[in-house]
């Protein structure tokens, strides 16, 4: 597999050591889209974008445009889903965003549904959300969090921030709570490896599909 990654900050330079391990090419490596060698572009099966909000979206579209599939997890930015979907249908091509790669979090997310019955039975609980990262990082609150109310269904659910550490790589708690007890549900990134291995791993199944995707297990696999 040939692969271009877009955006060698520290999920690039993660990304390129697992590919690597797996014998694939890269034939970009970049962090402006200036630089974007286009020819060799049209060459990749594969793009990792990991930039920022503001070069997130002409990343995209280039890459789609050049019969290139997608995987993007930078977050902060307005997804503009029918237009992605529209290019992704007409070039054969597919893309998949994620706020967060890990097995964890996904699994997380699949459990969700299962608080939702509960709590729309359960009106004396209170549900809120922590997260924690470290103090470089551009979005507050976290594109996991905003994902993880979205699934709750609860629109006054607040996220609790924090931006404090400068080795904190990423800390999600779901917390439903009454009078009489308290549970809690929390995800704790020991590694950035973790994103990486998996931002590689939904690459490779979705490389040859076409369309629009979300981290849904179940569609991926």
């Amino acid at each position: 597999m040939k692969v271009a990654i877009l955006g060698y900050g520290k999920m690039g330079k993660e990304i390129e050591k697992i590919i690597l391990k797996r014998k694939y090419k890269i034939l970009i490596k970049t962090n402006s889209k200036s630089q974007i060698d286009i020819n060799k572009l049209k060459k990749c099966d594969l793009a990792f974008e990991f930039t920022n909000p503001d070069s997130a979206f002409g990343n995209i579209q280039l890459c789609l445009k050049n019969k290139v599939s997608v995987v993007s997890g930078t977050t902060g930015w307005k997804i503009r889903k029918k237009t992605i979907q529209d290019i992704c249908e007409k070039n054969k091509v597919s893309f998949l965003h994620g706020s967060n790669f890990s097995t964890g979090i996904n699994l997380i997310k699949n459990i969700i549904p299962e608080i939702n019955l509960f709590a729309k039975n359960n009106n004396d609980f209170s549900i809120s959300i922590k997260e924690k990262h470290h103090k470089y990082k551009l979005d507050s609150p976290s594109g996991t969090a905003i994902d993880l109310k979205n699934i709750l269904k609860n629109k006054n659910i607040k996220i609790e921030s924090e931006r404090n550490s400068k080795k904190e790589i990423g800390f999600h708690e779901i917390t439903i709570k009454s009078k009489e007890e308290t549970i809690k549900i929390q995800h704790q990134a020991n590694e950035r490896y973790l994103f990486a291995l998996g931002a590689v791993k939904y690459g490779e199944k979705i490389k040859h599909k076409t369309g629009y995707f979300n981290l849904d297990l179940k569609k991926i696999f």
